[in-house]
Formats: structure tokens, C-alpha cells, sequence
């Protein structure tokens, strides 16, 4: 099968005001929110001029931090997530403060607890502090992040390392990835940590990507804090990672960055109108994963379920097994000539049931290479020959160690992702795709895996202006131990969500419900589930899910025995307690 809060975010005041989008504002004040060219909005503003904001205070300067830096000429201080001129450190306050001597930077980032020596001209963004900092110019981008966590996720330094490195750091995936080994070095640090740099190379990619890697991790028995620069050229980075020194963390991380949901400028009358009619339906549109199109699920699997259940799905789910597929328009178009939609799954997949394994070949870094364009322009051109509105969804469960398409069998970079989704995204506005396309954008509910604060989901995200719809993905696998309710599963997520993405509309894109439990008392749990489920369709207690699409299929082990059996044919009561919930909510 394919299976599959963010509090508020930023990209960063510094950013922001060289494209000129603060503005100033009385003290206390609140600007409007600004927009980012990616389609995003900052939910912060900066009150001061640039003389007052990089003012030397010397009321901030403490000697600790300054120790053999140098004559300071220019300061900053953040305070969740924005510059500000005050001259008074909050203890509670997510608090950021940098020092400038020269062409060099120190930054002394509180929350995570760390001092580090850069470029001056590295500009920072603490736009999602709570994952990680970014600091970049053309030529270089450093992510650093506290994994502190994961110690006590994965009891351990060790067990944590071997999550951070277990596809990239192997020869297998290096040999399959085209990426070179530039050296690999664990050390003592100040007596303190253990600094481990590992130096990559991820060859043959397009002219000026920042294609060589340098990862450093400091980590002892009760800290880490992880380091990827990613660079144009060969340069060395020994002297920003040794200049890191530990700090006591105080204060709480603030993110500054918000989801403004948008339509799309690209979209013909018809696909506005489904858009609009998705938006505002009072009911959910449920769908069914019951079989690809090219396998004409109307004439054989739909049929016999929705007797069953005496209701039509109008939402008809299809994946592609691989780039190289070929889209069959004419089955497609059999879906709506009977009053249908099509929701399509795209993955990044070269074979998505065997050669392309983790820690295999990763044909997202081919598309990252720009060596799939022709894939995906043939894709293109068969929507635009179909012409009709199709829900489109894009590597679903990326932020996850399962799919090939994750930052784990990427380089850990997670901006891979986004910059193959963009690029997807460009090349069927080319070809005039997009006016058909409402573009889904996937997670695996909110764990991440693994488990690192540097593979947040939010870092998957690839702007507003490249994203219609939030599709959502929640199973329950329940057995004897562990048995979650729609209603529990859905409000977590919910709560993570809604805060950021509450102007969307989301979509279940599939989900479902097994029981392998053997136990008699637990007879007809699945049913209950089901039961349950409707219930709170019908209280309407998640307002922004409009569509549905049930995972009409089971999982299997080596042997062909059912694990996970989601389907709802050989399960009477669980049929009885959909087709009841279809009726009084529909």
C-alpha cells in the first residue's frame, strides 16, 4: 500500500527587509501581514530604522559571548522571531542575539543553546525556530538544529547517529546516488562533545546548486546539535562548526511564518468551479482507493461495493507506480464521462515496488539533477489532452524514512523536496497543465520519521503559490494494544494544523481502519470505528475536511497473509455501519 503546530513561522526579518515588505509601525503596532514571492506570509513586523535595529547596546553585551571575538561594530537582538531595537533581554522570550566584528557574525541562539562564528553576509532566518535555523547567501546555506530529543528518542547517541546517517553515510546509497565521499571524521571537541563531519559531494547536478555537503554533529550523552552546510564549491567549514560552543538554553522557540491558502491563477473556469464547489460543500465527497484507472475500477471493483452501500464515490484515486508511466486518458476520461473526479497520486519512482528501495537510488535527486523533465512533460501534455479538472497529489508521506522521496534518502535536505515539487510545478505550467491541476500537499500525519527536528514537515512545504489543498493521511492499525478513534486521530491532527492551514481546505486523501485483533471481545470494533467516524461528520466537528477517500485495499506480509485488512468487502458490519453513516450524513 501507499501509505503514506506547527505554531506560527517566518522567513526572517533581515530577508524581508532587503525585498522590502516591513514596514514600520507605531510601537506595539501590527502591520498586515506580508507576502513572501513563494506565496507564504509573514506574521511578524519590525518597528525601527536599520541604524536603530543594528545599534551596539551595551547593556546587551555580555563578555562570556564576546570572548575573542573582537571590537563589535553592529548587534542584533530577535525576540520572537523579529529584529527589535530594545536594549533589555526577556528571559521567556525566544531570543536570538548577534554580534558583528568585521566580515564576521557571532550568533548566540538561546533556545537551542549554542554560539557560533560566520560570515557576516550569512543572512539568518529563525522562521521556523522551533525545527532549526537557516543561514545563506548564494553560495552557502548552513541548517543547524538541537536534536537534543532524539538522545532519549532513540536511547542514545549511537542509535541517534545511526537514524541521522543510516542511508546517506552508507557506500551503497553513494555508489547508487552518484555521491562522492570527500572525508568522514569523529573526534574529541573541548573536552566536552564528540564532533563527528562527515563531507559529501552529490555529482552531476545543474549549474551553480549548492551540491557539496558538510555535516557536523556535536553530541555527548545529554546534547546534540546538528549542522549540514550545503555549498557551490569545495570550500571548507572547519573554522564556523569549531568555533561552536554550548550554552545553557533558555526561552521557548517562536515561528513567525503562516499558509495564506490561495487558488490558483492557472486554473480554467471548470477547475475554479470544482475548487469553489470543494470549498464550499455543507457534506464531505467521499472517494474510494478501489483500483488505478488503467484497470477500469467502474467496470469491476466500484460497482459491486457501491450496491452494497447504495452510494455513488465521486472521488476515483489512482497512483503512478513510476515516472515512466503512461497516463491512460481514455480510461480517465470513462471516470468522468460518469459524473467523476479523479484524484492522482505522482511519486518521484523509478519502480515503486522493487528497485527503488531506501537507501537505494533516489530518483528525486535525478529530478533534482533536471534528468525526469522529460517524465514529467509527457505527464503534462496527457492532462492537457484530458482536459479535466484532477485532484493532484505529490509525493504524499514525504517527511518519513519509508519513501524514497523523503530528505533521508536525500541528502538529509530537505529542500531537495521542495525544489523538484517547484520544478514539477514549472513544467507543467509550460505545457499548460496547471489549468486543470488542484495541487495536494501530503504529509504523514505529524511525526516525522526520523525523528529530527531538521526534517520537520513544515520544511517540506514548498510555498503557498505551489499548493492548493491540504491532503491528510491517518490510519488506525489497531491490535491489542493500540487502538486510536477518528475522532482522537483527526482532532490531533487538527489541532496541529488548523492554526496555520485553518483557511484551507483539506482532504482525507486516504485513510481507513483495520482491526488484527484476534480477541472475541473486540468483535465489530472496526464497525464501532466507522460508526464513530461518521459521527463526527456529522457534528461537523472537523469543518475543513471536504473530502473523503476510503483505502478500499489490505496489506499483506511475504507469505500473502492480510496484516491490515482496511477493505470493507468481506466485512459485514463494518459495511452496515458505513452504508448508515452515508445515509444520515449525506
Amino acid at each position: 500500500m501507499k501509505h503514506t503546530v506547527l505554531r506560527v513561522i517566518s522567513v526572517l526579518a533581515v530577508v524581508a527587509m532587503m525585498l522590502g515588505i516591513f514596514t514600520a509601525c507605531d510601537k506595539g503596532g501590527k502591520a498586515d501581514p506580508a507576502q513572501l514571492d513563494n506565496g507564504n506570509r509573514l506574521t511578524v513586523t519590525e518597528e525601527g530604522s536599520e541604524k536603530e535595529l543594528t545599534a551596539v547596546r551595551e547593556n546587551l553585551i555580555k563578555a562570556t559571548e564576546t570572548k575573542g571575538f573582537g571590537d563589535i561594530d553592529k548587534m542584533e537582538l530577535y525576540e520572537n522571531g523579529v529584529r527589535t531595537t530594545s536594549d533589555k533581554y526577556v528571559l521567556v522570550k525566544d531570543n536570538k542575539k548577534i554580534y558583528y566584528s568585521g566580515d564576521k557574525k557571532r550568533v548566540v541562539d538561546y533556545t537551542d543553546g549554542y554560539i557560533l562564528d560566520m560570515p557576516a553576509d550569512w543572512t539568518p532566518d529563525f522562521s521556523v525556530a522551533s525545527a532549526r535555523a537557516e543561514y545563506k547567501n548564494d553560495e552557502v546555506t548552513l541548517i543547524v538544529s538541537d536534536e537534543t530529543d532524539a538522545l532519549g528518542i532513540y536511547n542514545g547517541t549511537e542509535n541517534a547517529m545511526e537514524a541521522l546517517f543510516r542511508f546517506i553515510g552508507t557506500s551503497e546509497y553513494q555508489s547508487k546516488n552518484r555521491v562522492e565521499k570527500l572525508s568522514e571524521n569523529r573526534a574529541a571537541f573541548n573536552d566536552q562533545f564528540t564532533l563527528y563531519t562527515l563531507k559529501l559531494h552529490l555529482q552531476d547536478c545543474l549549474e551553480g546548486t549548492k551540491c557539496y555537503y558538510t555535516y557536523a554533529v556535536f553530541y555527548n550523552d545529554l546534547k546534540m546539535t546538528y549542522m549540514m552546510f550545503k555549498c557551490v564549491d569545495d570550500r571548507d567549514f572547519a573554522d564556523v562548526y569549531n568555533s561552536y560552543q554550548s550554552i545553557y538554553s533558555k526561552g521557548a522557540p517562536v515561528d513567525t511564518l503562516a499558509y495564506p491558502e490561495g487558488g490558483s491563477e492557472s486554473w480554467n473556469e471548470d477547475t475554479q468551479a470544482l475548487y469553489d464547489r470543494i470549498m464550499n460543500t455543507e457534506h464531505v465527497i467521499w472517494g474510494m482507493v478501489n483500483g488505478n484507472i488503467e484497470q477500469h475500477p467502474l467496470k469491476r471493483q466500484y460497482p459491486v461495493l457501491e450496491k452494497q452501500l447504495e452510494h455513488k464515490f465521486e472521488v476515483v484515486t489512482s497512483y503512478s507506480d513510476q515516472m515512466s508511466f503512461d497516463f491512460d486518458v481514455e480510461a480517465a476520461r470513462e471516470i468522468y464521462d460518469d459524473g467523476r473526479i479523479v484524484q492522482f497520486t505522482y511519486h518521484f519512482a523509478y519502480d515503486y515496488g522493487n528497485s527503488n528501495t531506501m537507501g537505494g537510488t533516489s530518483s528525486m535527486i535525478d529530478v533534482y539533477r533536471g534528468e525526469c523533465d522529460d517524465y514529467l512533460r509527457k505527464f503534462a501534455k496527457s492532462v492537457v489532452e484530458l482536459g479535466k479538472p484532477m485532484l493532484f497529489r505529490v509525493n504524499n508521506e514525504m517527511n518519513s524514512d519509508w519513501t524514497t522521496w523523503s530528505a533521508t534518502n536525500a541528502m538529509n535536505d530537505t529542500e531537495i523536496f521542495t525544489e523538484t515539487w517547484k520544478r514539477m510545478y514549472n513544467i507543467l505550467e509550460e505545457e499548460g497543465a496547471n489549468q486543470y491541476l488542484i495541487w495536494i500537499w501530503n504529509p504523514q500525519g505529524r511525526a516525522t520519521g526520523p525523528m529530527f527536528s531538521w526534517n520537520d514537515l513544515r520544511m517540506y512545504f514548498p510555498g503557498a503559490k505551489y499548493v492548493h489543498m491540504l491532503g491528510l493521511t491517518g490510519y488506525n492499525f489497531g491490535d491489542e494494544y493500540q487502538w486510536t478513534s477518528f475522532g482522537d486521530m483527526y482532532q490531533a491532527l487538527n489541532d496541529y494544523y488548523e492554526p496555520h492551514f485553518g483557511e484551507w481546505g483539506w482532504i482525507l486523501s486516504e485513510f481507513g481502519c483495520s482491526d488484527s485483533s484476534q480477541n472475541p471481545d473486540h468483535e465489530n470494533r472496526k464497525a464501532a470505528w466507522i460508526t464513530e467516524m461518521f459521527d463526527c461528520f456529522e457534528q461537523n466537528r472537523f469543518p475543513n475536511i471536504k473530502s473523503a477517500v476510503w483505502f478500499n485495499g489490505n496489506d499483506y506480509d511475504g507469505a500473502g497473509n492480510i496484516t491490515h485488512e482496511i477493505a470493507l468487502g468481506r466485512d459485514a458490519e463494518s459495511r452496515k455501519a458505513f452504508k448508515e453513516g452515508l445515509d444520515r450524513t449525506q
